[in-house]
């Protein structure tokens, strides 16, 4: 099976506080509201709708701890996902069926084959937030798989069979360390069946015909969102997905 993935990175756009007045070593104070916090520092959002950095350090041991809360209620995101198929083993099966008519000497011979697999796709998310100590719990994925046709005898020969939607917990993210998880898997394969009719006429002459026909189904794409609580902070999208699927993922 072909490997898919498509890597997409998205920033997670974090609430800030409400406004607060800090005091630093000196005594001295200042009002505004926390939009980011590392390791080291602080970006506080003004009144005026200035920003500006300020080092943890240099705040009064009280508003040290209100930003480390922050930044532990509001981690940094910057999500980097992708999705790769597997396939489980599968079943083959091949038959030959045979029948003929002696006194015409017509004959026909059916071959027949078929192949049942079980896939899925494995869902990779990692953070590559430039702060090295955020860990990210929380995050749950939904995602919906598209199964596509295609059937040479049909008038539409090739489309969406159906759509499998779930839903799963990703492990807590630490550092930039990847995470990863397996969606439910579904049933795909194909069956080719080749009929071969032989005719005898009067004068004992044979001519063969052969048509053939075959059925496919298969794992056509898949979509999914990541979600922090009730903030969508990653999409995803590849292959064959009708558009209208990722929006409904996001409502």
């Amino acid at each position: 099976m072909k490997l898919i993935y498509l890597i997409s990175t998205l920033c997670a756009l974090l609430p800030g506080a409400s406004a607060r007045t800090f005091t630093n070593q000196k005594g001295q104070t200042f009002e505004g509201s926390v939009v980011a916090v590392d390791a080291t520092n602080a970006e506080i959002l003004r009144g005026d709708g200035k920003k500006f950095k300020v080092a943890l350090t240099t705040l009064s041991a009280e508003d040290q701890k209100f930003c480390n809360d922050w930044r532990v209620a509001n981690p940094a995101l910057k999500l980097t996902v992708k999705a790769d198929s597997v396939t489980a083993a599968g079943t083959r099966k091949s038959d030959t069926d045979s029948s003929s008519n002696g006194s015409t000497g017509n004959s026909t011979s059916v071959t027949s084959r078929s192949r049942v697999m079980e896939e899925g796709y494995r869902i990779t998310v990692s953070n590559w937030s430039k702060d090295p100590g955020t860990k990210v719990s929380g995050l749950t994925v939904e995602y919906a798989i598209v199964i596509g046709f295609f059937d040479t005898n049909a008038k539409d020969k090739r489309g969406v069979k159906s759509i499998v939607r779930g839903k799963g917990n990703l492990p807590e993210l630490v550092g930039s360390k990847a995470e990863f998880l397996l969606t439910q898997t579904v049933k795909t394969g194909q069956s080719a069946a080749v009929a071969t009719r032989t005719v005898t006429d009067s004068d004992g002459d044979s001519r063969s015909a052969t048509a053939a026909a075959v059925y496919r189904e298969s794992m056509d794409g898949i979509c999914f969102v990541v979600r922090h609580g009730d903030r969508v902070v990653a999409t995803y999208s590849t292959g064959r997905v009708p558009k209208e699927l990722p929006m409904e993922l996001l409502k």
